[in-house]
Formats: structure tokens, sequence, C-alpha cells
């Protein structure tokens, strides 16, 4: 499967979202800061530059982006509306999901974006309601990494990359999580991100010691492929005007100040499962 090469020269890639109104890919450079934009005509540019630590990102529905970072905060524009900072003990908050009414599933973590340390102390994993409100939900996450909510909603995948585990929860319609177990799990390797085809089947990135694979994982939880990356995968997603564009964004081959982290893209027969809208909204003043 061939992986084109659509842009380098950033220092570490994470969380990329396509941005289905605008036709364009968003992305974060946690390492050297700002959130940049990939359009349909190739051009890159830095609509929200300076931000450092980025690790999840979401669209809201009512323009801007939802961002985990030291901080969860929705921005628009100039604006900036923050609903939590990363719990006592940790770092930030790292990758995140929504669920189909709109509501966020984000994990915290103890880890610097380039540190390759153990994190000190386990994460969580959180969820914010359409009201603005944080819940805690689990523990116990070594590195809190991609999650996705499957097509009919009832369950949610997440990746915890010390345990070299997905985890699966069920999943009820008021966003509460239940009977955590594993899903699939490897000897050789950590998941990272992850995107969702039409069909339910999952693409989950694995980080292997700088090298780049990305596990086709079935909704039974068996692995079926792997694509080949070149360059140490970090995350994915799926976009294009028929969402049948697998995006994946990669870290430094040495360290952020290399800047030879990429965006590569391949075709797929497959389209992906559209993931929903932010709808979160700050707590009434």
């Amino acid at each position: 499967m061939e992986m084109q090469q659509l842009a380098t020269g950033f220092g570490f890639l994470e969380a990329p979202a396509w941005d289905e109104s605008e036709q364009c890919l968003l992305f974060a450079d946690p390492a050297l800061g700002g959130i940049w934009r990939l359009a349909a005509d190739g051009t890159v540019d830095c609509p929200y530059p300076h931000r450092r630590g980025v690790g999840g990102m979401a669209i809201h529905a009512d323009g801007g982006i939802v961002i985990a970072g030291k901080t969860l905060a929705w921005k628009r524009g100039e604006e900036t509306y923050r609903f939590a900072d990363a719990p006592p003990g940790l770092t930030r908050f790292n990758d995140l999901t929504t669920d189909p009414e709109g509501r966020v599933y984000v994990g915290s973590i103890d880890m610097e974006p380039e540190g390759t340390d153990n994190p000190r102390t386990p994460g969580f994993l959180h969820r914010v309601d359409l009201d603005g409100t944080v819940t805690e939900l689990f523990g116990g996450y070594q590195v809190t990494n991609g999650m996705k909510v499957s097509r009919d909603g009832t369950l949610l995948y997440h990746g915890d990359t010390g345990h070299r585990t997905v985890w699966v929860y069920d999943r009820a319609p008021d966003g509460s999580l239940s009977e955590r177990r594993p899903f699939i799990a490897w000897d050789d390797a950590g998941p990272d991100g992850m995107a969702m085809a039409s069909d339910g089947t999952l693409f989950v990135v694995l980080v292997r010691g700088g090298k780049g694979q990305i596990a086709v994982v079935s909704p039974e939880g068996a692995e079926l492929d792997r694509i080949q990356v070149p360059g140490p995968a970090t995350s994915c997603c799926f976009g294009g005007q028929d969402l049948r564009t697998l995006y994946v964004v990669t870290g430094s081959a040495v360290d952020g100040s290399r800047r030879d982290a990429s965006i590569f893209a391949t075709e797929l027969p497959m389209a992906g499962h559209p993931v929903p809208l932010a709808r979160i909204r700050p707590p009434a003043q």
C-alpha cells in the first residue's frame, strides 16, 4: 500500500482531525507548537500558532476546535474557553474523541509530549458532558492514547500504550461507561492513535521502536493486516471528500528539533466512519 508524503518539516505531529466543513486536515505539533492546517490544494498554514503540548483535538459544532494539552479547552477564533486543567500530579491531557451526542472523552497523562520515559503517575479517562462538567471515569493507564466510539455508540475503544492494550467499555446513552476489558493486545508494540472505518474496522497506530505500522483490527478484536508507514507514526484519521483517504502523522526519527515529522496519506477501498462534532460548552456562569 503506497503512502504519499504530503508535508514535512515539523517537530513532532499528533492529533489529526478532518474538518468536513472546510475540507481540510488539522493537526498539532506539540513539540514546536501550533495547530496547523493542510488544505485540499496542498498548502499548509497555522491558524493557531504557539500552542504547545496538544495531544488530542476535535472539531466543534459551533466552530473552532476542542484541544487537549496542559488544559482542556475550546478555541474559537480569538476566544478560549477552558474546561479543566490537568489533574494534580499529571502533566497534561492527551488524546480524545467524541460520542454521537457531542460529549468528549479524554485521557490524562504524566508525560511531556517529547518524553520517552514511563510516566511517573498513572493517568485517567475523563468524560466532558454537554454542560462542560468533567467527570473522572477510570484510572490506572500507563500511557492513555487513541480512542473511538463504535458506530452504534454502544462501545468505547481506548488505547493504553504502556499496557500494549486497547481496552473496550460498554457505553450507555447517557455517556456512562462500564465493564472495562481488553479488546486486543500486542507483545511487540503498543497502540497510539486510531481511526475507525465505516464497517467498524479499527486502524490502530503501533509504537514499535521508531518504526511506523498501523494494525488493521476487526470489530471482533482480530488483527487482519498491517500497513507500513515510512516514519514513526503517532496517529491517523480518515478524510477527503469521500472519507477514503487515511491521513497518518509521524513523530521525529530523533527528537523534535530535527524538523523531520511528516504527514502521509493513502487511499483505501473503504470509507471512514465520520467522527461526531463536539458539542460541549462551558458551564453556565
